[in-house]
């Protein structure tokens, strides 16, 4: 028998126990391994339970839910396109402090376009926030003048939707119709303080 009949059965010997050490490392991974899954599978497990907390502090929004009546308050500079009222570009949104007759609470408020206080408009915003969504009545009060002073005053009504961009405000038509006047507002970022009063603008 030859050296090289004799180192066979030795260089098999080796190769078989590398293959069987190879194979014992991919079906039994090292602790490391185990301990990073475990680590995963538990942040996760974590998540997932923070998320159905979340949901269910959540309540769900049904047609049964109530609206709240929400105070817009606050001074907003902006920019306006109000064609009907000649009103374009840049302007003063005054919403004074809220107040309620017959239990129907209300913004009295006032529009005035910038380094002309003569072009103005005046009336009340009564606005409505159910599940994030706002609506806001926008009753515009002719001006009486000397001459009609004791005639009535007719007003001008719209339909509008409130949200928040950012911290900017922004009201704009609730639908849209040829047959109704075209408002959009926006104010300059940095108007919003109190992120909690109306739902996030998702157009």
């Amino acid at each position: 028998m030859t050296r090289l009949d004799e180192r066979v059965p030795r260089v098999k010997a080796l190769l078989w126990t590398l293959v069987l050490s190879l194979a014992s490392l991919v079906l039994s991974p090292p602790a490391y391994a185990r301990h990073n899954r475990e680590h995963l599978s538990s942040v996760v497990q974590k998540k997932v339970a923070q998320g159905k907390k979340a949901n269910k502090s959540i309540p769900k929004c049904t047609e049964m839910s109530e609206g709240i009546q929400t105070d817009l308050a606050g001074s907003y500079p902006g920019t306006v396109e109000f064609q009907q009222m000649g009103l374009s570009g840049d302007v003063l949104l005054v919403v004074e402090a809220q107040q309620e007759i017959d239990q129907l609470k209300f913004n009295p408020f006032s529009l005035t376009a910038t380094g002309n206080a003569s072009l103005r408009i005046n009336g009340r915003l009564i606005a409505v926030t159910t599940c994030g969504y706002t609506t806001v009545t926008m009753v515009i009060l002719a001006p009486t003048t000397d001459t009609n002073a004791g005639s009535a005053r007719h007003s001008t009504i719209l339909s509008l939707r409130a949200c928040k961009s950012g911290t900017a405000l922004r009201l704009f038509n609730a639908t849209t119709s040829t047959a109704r006047p075209t408002f959009s507002f926006s104010s300059t970022p940095g108007s919003i303080k109190d992120n909690g009063r109306w739902g996030r603008c998702n157009i």
